[in-house]
């Protein structure tokens, strides 16, 4: 676990400087509000994550905001909270999901299935699984950080190529 703070503060001060050093337009309380928005909805948190990502998107299209600025910090935010959803699972996951109550038996089926899941697929688990899954499912962390931090990558270059691809909101020929 103490890798992972490490690495966390490392990505933290990357993120800093490379922020700090670039001359983009626009508040940097509406940067800040777009990687809370994307950590909040990656540590498995119900939050306004999408939405946000599209607000920024409309707001870099009237240049009040910078849309690279605004990839870089969609995807630090998703990075950060997938990390952080992963902690939460590796922490809360299991106790959750075995303590008595409602249902019990069927989530200990769903434990027991997630883990066969990610003892077998693992890689491709933790890509198509929100981060708090693969916490709950004792996949490292060396592991799981990364295929969070490429998939939080495709998720927001996806986002930023439906927005740039069709300006006019009308969706393309062909």
């Amino acid at each position: 676990m103490p890798y992972l703070v490490r690495g966390l503060a490392i990505a933290a001060t990357i993120a800093t400087v490379t922020l700090r050093h670039h001359h983009f337009h626009g508040s940097a309380i509406g940067y800040g509000g777009v990687a809370l928005a994307a950590a909040i909805s990656w540590a498995g948190l119900p939050g306004p994550g999408e939405a946000t990502l599209i607000a920024a998107g409309v707001l870099a299209a009237q240049q009040r905001l910078d849309i690279g600025a605004v990839l870089v910090v969609a995807w630090i935010g998703a990075t950060l909270g997938g990390a952080v959803g992963w902690a939460g699972g590796v922490k809360a996951g299991r106790p959750i999901f075995a303590a008595p109550g409602p249902l019990r038996a069927v989530r200990l089926r769903l434990l027991e299935m997630g883990d066969r899941l990610f003892s077998r697929y693992g890689t491709l688990a933790v890509f198509m699984t929100p981060s708090w899954v693969a916490g709950t499912n004792r996949m490292p962390w060396t592991r799981s950080t990364g295929q969070h931090a490429l998939r939080a990558g495709l998720v927001v270059v996806d986002r930023a190529g439906r927005l740039l691809g069709r300006p006019s909101g009308r969706p393309s020929a062909g």
